[in-house]
């Protein structure tokens, strides 16, 4: 069985190397690739795209998927999407890296900053660039926070930023009484 395996990756590399892009040079997401794979574990099939199309993606699974007989082509972030539908992943971009785990590896957490409301907090994490739309977010009975369902990473991502928010220098203080004596 170990023999049948390492031919069938041998065979997936060879396949993208023949109908991608050489071996180690990267291209800027632009270029369709097309590949066929036999059979071979998705990580193997992941680090290929990366390779060929210079997208960076991190996977993170408790147990790592085999891809066989299929055939995919795109540009590099819509191979990244056939492959998340096929596997029923979860998918989240932050700083130029496309993060996937499995869908149902998810955590919910309440994410709250006393500076902020869960409106600004919302604003904030889309600011950086974070697509909160295909993730679970909720309302408490804080207005100061937000309920998160999401991958492990972006609940971190999200709970870090959040954090680092400066305090609004336009958030309501206390009342001032101004008294004005002998006029």
């Amino acid at each position: 069985m170990t023999h049948v395996k390492r031919l069938a990756v041998c065979s997936f590399t060879l396949a993208a190397a023949l109908l991608g892009a050489a071996p180690g040079a990267a291209d800027t997401d632009r270029k369709a690739h097309s590949y066929y794979i036999v059979s071979a574990p998705l990580t193997d099939v992941l680090s290929v795209i990366t390779r060929d199309t210079g997208v960076d993606v991190d996977f993170d699974a408790d147990t790592v998927p085999y891809v066989t007989s299929s055939s995919i082509n795109g540009t590099g972030h819509e191979l990244i999407d056939a492959l998340t539908r096929q596997f029923n992943l979860s998918q989240f971009e932050f700083n130029g890296r496309v993060y996937l785990s499995a869908a149902d590896d998810q955590q919910t957490r309440i994410i709250a900053n006393e500076a902020r409301t869960s409106a600004e907090i919302r604003e904030a994490v889309e600011q950086s660039g974070i697509d909160l739309t295909r993730f679970k977010v909720s309302e408490t009975a804080n207005p100061n926070a937000i309920v998160l369902t999401a991958p492990a990473k972006l609940v971190g991502i999200v709970e870090a930023l959040v954090a680092s928010l400066p305090a609004d220098p336009t958030a309501r203080r206390g009342k001032e009484i101004v008294v004005m004596r002998g006029i």
